[in-house]
């Protein structure tokens, strides 16, 4: 469903906060208006766990966001293969 800012509260109500309430798992994802601030925060092959996520979050605290997704997911044990 796309949800804009005409139609945001009543998809809000009807929809996401069903969606999320009865979700198993939520993810969300941001679009920004950049990705990296400075050469530094280019990841690298041989970061650390710990180097990468300093490196997301100077990146991230430089920058707008632009729109964000919310994914809800239900799990099915019987459609498992």
């Amino acid at each position: 469903m796309e949800v804009v800012r005409t139609n945001f509260r009543a998809a809000r109500r009807v929809v996401m906060d069903a969606a999320i309430k009865g979700a198993d798992f939520v993810a969300i994802d941001t679009e920004l208006t950049g990705l990296q601030a400075k050469q530094a925060d280019r990841y690298l092959i041989a970061d650390t766990l710990e180097e990468r996520y300093a490196k997301l979050v100077s990146s991230a605290t430089q920058f707008g966001v632009t729109q964000y997704g919310v994914a809800t997911f239900k799990w099915q044990a019987d459609k498992q293969r």
